[in-house]
């Protein structure tokens, strides 16, 4: 009887080479797709703080403007010898709201100073009031938010100043009357609101209005009775 003779079946070189190439091609695809999704995560990721950060940044103008005061505001007598002049003397006062475009802020765009209420200090520990000296401006293509420690002017006081939306080209500031709204701040005149518009290369242009404090007829009174005084 003769043996059974059992053939042993294997891959041809060729069958082995379709393999290979087979599983080169899908490890090439779920590569691309894995960078895709990844390079789509960060791109989520980034906008996704892109917009809590201007988020962040109006509540905060809103904060700052709704509690914005009528106050007295200090300046030297003249602003171009403002390295050497004298915080006793030379200062002149002026009564309102806004000051824009100040020298002090140095802003590569309109700039605003103003007064607001609402600083905490709870049981007075800290050797400040509850006043507040705000500005904001632009620096290097960045939004920043200032305050200073004491709201008048005192000798070698900086301020404390942070970035708070990157990438903004420029701002612009109208202001609300009663009979309408105007581009330019009027001193003479309480406005009740205040229109910002930022110019940004993430968001394109972005136009909010914040309201004021309504300010009695006492403020009103003031403000007529310093330029009464000047004439």
């Amino acid at each position: 009887m003769l043996p059974i003779q059992i053939r042993e079946k294997g891959f041809t070189l060729l069958e082995m080479l379709v393999s290979i190439a087979i599983v080169a091609i899908l490890g090439v695809a779920t590569s691309t797709v894995l960078n895709r999704v990844v390079g789509l995560s960060e791109v989520a990721t980034e906008a996704q703080d892109n917009v809590m950060q201007l988020q962040r940044t109006l509540v905060m103008m809103q904060r700052d403007f709704s509690q914005t005061i009528l106050r007295e505001q200090y300046y030297p007598e003249n602003e171009e010898e403002t390295d050497d002049y004298d915080y006793d003397l030379g200062l002149v006062e002026e009564t309102q709201m806004f000051s824009l475009n100040a020298y002090e802020i140095e802003s590569d765009s309109q700039s605003i100073v103003f007064f607001r209420l609402g600083w905490l200090n709870l049981g007075a520990k800290l050797a400040r009031g509850s006043i507040q000296k705000v500005f904001y401006r632009i620096k290097d293509g960045n939004l920043e938010r200032g305050h200073y420690l004491y709201p008048d002017p005192i000798e070698g006081q900086e301020p404390i100043v942070r970035t708070i939306l990157s990438d903004v080209i420029d701002m612009t500031f109208s202001f609300k009357y009663k009979d309408g709204w105007s581009d330019n701040y009027l001193q003479d005149k309480v406005p009740t609101a205040i229109g910002i518009e930022l110019d940004t290369e993430r968001f394109g242009v972005i136009k909010t209005k914040y309201a004021l404090v309504e300010l009695d007829a006492l403020y009103q009174a003031i403000i007529e009775g310093s330029d009464d005084a000047e004439k």
